[in-house]
């Protein structure tokens, strides 16, 4: 596996982004062309996130078996295993996980045969950097209030439930012998 951790540090050098400070998000970016990989890779890390980086689909489906990250965007054609490959193995293992898929060429045929394989978004190559990050900060920030409003969903079912009545030991005053006998 060629995982490449990189840090997350703003361009300037002064240290993380501020609103990354607690945890950058972590992003894993497949593709097994070098040149394309490191360029996205790079792009993110600039943006202040955590980059890992996976040359096919069969080394992102072993880091993802052990490191837990926040979005992958991918490449579709790979040897091995294909972004769209990917994307099954991450839904049969029940991974909430959006992936961005980076392709020359749009998986229509496949899409349509499964639509349950669609990833949260696709961008055509060649694509601006730009375009990458947006479309990374949109779907983290839609998984982030999606994630918050679970929780509160969660939280409000919990308070709304009846909470049961604890039986305690309860003797009436009658049962109380208050002349104990020698």
């Amino acid at each position: 596996m060629s995982a490449k951790s990189t840090v997350q540090d703003r361009e300037d050098g002064s240290g993380p982004l501020p609103s990354q400070e607690f945890r950058p998000h972590r992003i894993l970016v497949v593709d097994d062309d070098e040149t394309i990989r490191n360029l996205n890779a790079e792009a993110l890390s600039r943006a202040g996130f955590h980059v890992d980086a996976a040359e096919d689909g069969a080394d992102a489906w072993e880091t993802l078996q052990k490191l837990r990250y926040d979005l992958v965007v991918t490449d579709n054609k790979m040897p091995r295993v294909t972004g769209l490959e990917l994307i099954e193995k991450i839904h049969a293992a029940d991974m909430t996980l959006p992936v961005i898929v980076v392709t020359g060429t749009f998986p229509e045929d496949d899409l349509a045969r499964d639509p349950g394989l669609a990833p949260a978004a696709i961008l055509l190559k060649p694509y601006r950097m730009d375009a990458l990050l947006g479309t990374v900060k949109t779907l983290l920030q839609f998984t982030a209030a999606m994630v918050a409003v679970f929780w509160f969903l969660a939280q409000s079912a919990s308070a709304q439930q009846p909470r049961p009545v604890q039986e305690k030991s309860f003797q009436s005053p009658a049962a109380v012998d208050i002349n104990p006998r020698p």
